[in-house]
């Protein structure tokens, strides 16, 4: 019996020390990682709402909803509805996947460049990108500021990785156009590819090898001497 008593002091004292928190930690205030983690679990349902409804359509109440907290908790981190679609831009901007010069890797500059083109359609056709698109065609001039990151990342940093990447390889230089103009040709039809995508609001998917092929030949044939 002293001993059975004894072992169970041993466990009431040994018991407490289960439940200390973690050194360097503050009780009741999430980590770094965590704060991060709802953050972006907050973002992904804003971007889910937004697109579905538009701007105006979308209550903060429904994105708290769809994020599974509270909606003190959505205004605590962002402050207002305009604020949280600036970061839903954000989010999609920077989450839009790896350097495009990745997916340009081929032995023939030519299929590189169609590979190129392809990557960018298909990132640019994706149903999230689309639903951001569809935001900027209807909300841009009245939140201009908001927009315009958005614009830049994905228009401007895109026409430097292809200008880029025709200049790397003179098989692609023209004695008409600079690599900047060719560029720009190749893009205005990837963006009528995708405006077609935003409009038709459809499920068909963008058979984006083949319109990166028919754009760049298409492109090509009237640059490059033949």
């Amino acid at each position: 019996m002293p001993q059975a008593i004894n072992e169970q002091a041993g466990n009431e004292q040994a018991g407490p020390a289960r439940h200390r928190p973690v050194a360097g930690s503050r009780a009741g205030r999430p980590t770094a990682e965590a704060a991060a983690r709802k953050r972006a679990q907050i973002l992904d349902a804003a971007v889910e709402v937004f697109t579905r409804h538009g701007f105006a359509g979308t209550s903060m109440d429904e994105i708290a909803a769809t994020a599974r907290v509270s909606k003190p908790t959505v205004y605590a981190r962002f402050g207002s509805k305009q604020d949280l679609l600036k970061a839903v831009i954000w989010h999609v901007v920077e989450n839009r996947g790896p350097p495009l010069g990745q997916s340009a890797q081929a032995d023939d500059p030519v299929e590189g460049l169609q590979r190129l083109i392809a990557e960018i359609l298909k990132r640019t056709t994706d149903p999230v990108y689309l639903g951001i698109f569809r935001l900027f065609l209807t909300e841009a001039a009245v939140f201009p500021e908001v927009f315009d990151a958005f614009s830049k990342s994905m228009v401007e940093g895109t026409q430097l990785d292809v200008a880029g990447y025709i200049g790397q390889h003179a098989a692609l230089h023209s004695p008409c156009a600079p690599p900047e103009q060719i560029a720009s040709t190749i893009l205005a039809l990837v963006g009528n590819v995708v405006m077609v995508a935003a409009t038709r609001r459809s499920a068909a998917l963008v058979e984006a090898e083949a319109e990166a092929e028919r754009i760049v030949r298409t492109v090509l044939y009237g640059c490059l001497p033949r």
